[in-house]
């Protein structure tokens, strides 16, 4: 009796910290706690906002590698100048027709666009834009077969190691994941088996899985028991994120809606399959009403405020002459709000020597670099949303001329 109570004081003792009270998490780790800004009126803010029981995060990155995904994703995935397409061949592969071997090309011009090449691509951005700090992230795959590439305290490194050796082997995966079919319930098992037995701890626990295909194994039910594996992970605290790709995400969205009904999470639906590679990293995970990063001493709010899926953010804020308060406030749905500050000061004086001047203009040019990087990023999600609002449009004029189509006439 004795042993068994001290089991059941474990087990409490374990549990306790999931059991706090939820609150809002604000950490500011640029600027430090009071710094001089410098020279330069411009400066880059980071930090970490989250609303729950812990600061911590472990996700389980689920991806589709079944060969459905070795076709052309019609982004171009890896940069080259040039967009993988797909064959009149593909048809006569999946359909069974063509029997012979075939060359991966014939599904896609470019390797490197593939659905496979981008989800590795979004899985990678979306573990470099994490804090390893307070983030752990495993990779499982799935075909016919469901595999767990990278437990969740392997690390970062092992990470992004697994991710480049997987996208190394794009000629091969047509034979490892040679089936047909989607075994997407086992995959969630796997994830689900990680968070809860193999590495538990008291963080946040999150799936979130990609798909280009239907669950479909075991046959005739694999759909049905995807969702019951979702549903009985959100029962067991894990939140499941659906990211349909594709067609798949056109086709079906009424299947995904359910299952974020059944778990009460959210999905993101991606209809071209490659921009999952810009969309995965800014995945909302943290469930935050608001967050607000301004310059109380001239009233301007930060600019090109991004948040990652794990909390992180990061902002431009443009400071005056003289002293900068800067004021940092998280706010959760229930009207928590956690606030911090900051003291900046800048010195618009002439630089006192030549090193001075030489480190200022070095500081300028960094400053500059990030500005472009960002600002790349924004054109690019801006051409996104406008090819995804002229993609729509496009859907409901076809959805309107084919109801017309089908009134019958006026006799």
């Amino acid at each position: 009796m004795h042993c068994r109570a001290a089991r059941v004081l474990s087990l409490i003792l374990w549990l306790a910290p999931l059991a706090a009270a939820a609150g809002v998490f604000l950490e500011v780790e640029q600027p430090a706690a009071e710094r001089t800004a410098g020279t330069i009126g411009w400066t880059e803010v980071r930090g970490y906002a989250w609303t729950g029981e812990s600061p911590l995060l472990d996700v389980v990155i689920v991806l589709d590698l079944s060969r459905s995904t070795l076709l052309a994703s019609g982004s171009d995935v890896n940069r080259n100048g040039r967009v993988g397409r797909i064959s009149p061949d593909a048809y006569a592969i999946f359909s069974g027709i063509l029997t012979a071997p075939y060359s991966p090309r014939a599904l896609s011009t470019d390797l490197g666009d593939t659905v496979a090449r981008a989800e590795l691509a979004a899985a990678r951005r979306f573990v470099e834009a994490s804090n390893p700090s307070r983030t752990r992230v495993a990779i499982v795959t799935f075909g016919d077969i469901p595999k767990l590439r990278v437990p969740l305290d392997a690390g970062r490194d092992a990470v992004l190691a697994e991710i480049a050796r997987l996208e190394r082997r794009e000629r091969t995966r047509a034979r490892e994941f040679g089936g047909r079919s989607n075994d997407f319930a086992r995959a969630l098992a796997f994830a689900g088996a990680e968070l809860i037995y193999h590495r538990p701890r008291s963080a946040r626990r999150e799936v979130i899985a990609l798909t280009d295909g239907l669950p479909d194994r075991p046959v005739a039910v694999g759909a049905r028991q995807a969702a019951a594996v979702a549903w009985e992970l959100s029962d067991r605290g894990v939140g499941v994120h659906m990211v349909p790709l594709g067609i798949v995400a056109l086709r079906n969205a009424p299947y995904f809606e359910y299952v974020a009904k059944l778990t009460g999470d959210s999905h993101t639906a991606i209809a071209r399959s490659g921009e999952v590679v810009e969309k995965l990293p800014e995945v909302r995970l943290d469930r935050l009403a608001a967050l607000e990063i301004v310059n109380r001493s001239t009233g301007e709010a930060a600019r090109d405020l991004r948040i990652f899926a794990d909390g992180s953010f990061d902002a431009l804020l443009r400071l005056r002459g003289g002293v900068n308060e800067v004021s940092f406030t998280a706010r959760a749905a229930s009207g928590e709000t956690a606030t911090r500050t900051r003291v900046l000061s800048l010195d618009e004086g002439p630089p006192r020597s030549l090193a001075d001047a030489v480190a200022a203009r070095e500081a300028l040019e960094r400053f500059a670099e990030r500005v472009r990087v960002r600002a790349r990023e924004s054109e690019l999600v801006a051409e996104m949303e406008l090819a995804r609002s002229r993609a729509a449009e496009a859907e409901r004029t076809l959805r309107i001329e084919r109801a017309a189509d089908a009134q019958p006439a006026n006799p």
